[in-house]
C-alpha cells in the first residue's frame, strides 16, 4: 500500500457507477447516500463505517478496475488499488478486534496469525512520517495528508496496541480464548448516557443523585436503544434486581 493513492472519491465514484446500471440491481447494494454523505452524528455509526469499509466494497473495486469487456470503466478505477488495499485490511482488522462468540474468539493457536493487524500501524506510520528520513541535500517528495486526521490515527494505534497487551497478557495467565468484542465501552457509555438523561435539564448529577438514579436503574430500565445510534445493541442491558424479588426479599421475610 505504501506509495499508493487512497481517496474517498473512489468511493464516490463506485457509488455513482454502481446506482447508474440497467434495471437498478447493485452489486454492492448496501451501499446509499447515507453512506456517501453522512451527517456528522452519521459519522460515528460503526454500522455504517463498517458496511462502506468491507471485503465487498474492496472486492468490487477489484472488479471494476480489471473489467476487460469495458476498457472505460475499467480506466475510471485504475487508481483505486491503495482503496481497495486499505479496505481489505480495515476488514480484517475489524474482525479480529470485534469477536463476541467462541467462533470469533482469539485462541493461542491463531493469535500469531492475528497479529498481523501490526500491519495496519505500519500504513499509520508511513502515512504519518513518509518522506521525514531523506538526509539534508536531498529532495524530499511532497506530502500528501494522512488517509484520517491526526486524532483519528493516534486513537487507532492506541487502541490496536492496547488489545495486542490485553490478549497476549490473558492468554499468558492461561485463557483458552479471547473475545476482543467484549472490551468495546458501549455499555458504560450507555449507562451513563442513561444515568444524565434521567436528571432531566440537570444533565450534571451529584453523588447524591447519582446514587438515587443507580439505585433506580438496578429494578427499572427506562429506555430503549435507540434505531441507528452510534452505540451497537449486541450487548444487552440486564438490569440487576427487580421489584418482584425486592420485595420477597424485603417484606416477605
Amino acid at each position: 500500500m505504501s506509495g499508493k493513492l487512497v481517496s474517498w472519491t473512489h468511493v464516490e465514484e463506485l457509488f455513482a457507477t454502481d446506482s447508474s446500471t440497467v434495471g437498478g440491481l447493485q452489486a454492492c447494494s448496501r451501499l446509499t447516500p447515507v453512506h456517501i454523505h453522512p451527517t456528522n452524528m452519521q459519522k460515528m455509526n460503526v454500522s455504517l463505517a463498517a458496511q462502506v469499509l468491507s471485503k465487498s466494497v474492496a472486492d468490487l473495486f477489484r472488479y471494476y478496475r480489471t473489467q476487460t469487456e469495458d476498457p472505460e470503466l475499467a480506466l475510471r478505477f485504475k487508481d483505486t488499488e491503495g482503496t481497495e488495499e486499505l479496505f481489505r485490511l480495515i476488514n480484517d482488522v475489524f474482525d479480529i478486534m470485534n469477536g463476541r462468540c467462541r467462533k470469533n474468539a482469539i485462541s493461542r493457536d491463531d493469535w500469531e496469525g492475528k497479529k498481523d493487524v501490526l500491519e495496519l500501524l505500519t500504513h499509520i506510520d508511513e502515512s504519518e512520517c513518509y518522506g521525514w528520513d531523506f538526509e539534508d541535500g536531498f529532495d524530499c517528495p511532497p506530502l500528501y495528508p494522512a488517509f484520517a486526521s491526526t486524532l483519528t490515527l493516534s486513537t487507532l494505534r492506541v487502541t490496536i496496541l492496547s488489545t495486542i497487551d490485553l490478549v497476549d497478557e490473558l492468554l499468558g495467565l492461561g485463557f483458552t480464548y479471547v473475545l476482543t468484542g467484549k472490551f468495546n465501552q458501549d455499555c458504560i457509555e450507555r449507562f451513563f448516557g442513561i444515568i444524565r438523561s434521567c436528571g432531566g435539564s440537570c444533565n450534571k448529577p451529584t453523588v447524591s443523585s447519582f446514587l438515587q438514579l443507580f439505585r433506580m436503574l438496578t429494578l427499572y430500565y427506562p429506555t430503549k436503544t435507540i434505531i441507528g445510534s452510534n452505540v451497537d445493541g449486541v450487548e444487552r442491558m440486564v438490569l440487576l434486581s427487580s421489584y418482584k424479588d425486592w420485595l420477597k426479599k424485603f417484606v416477605y421475610k
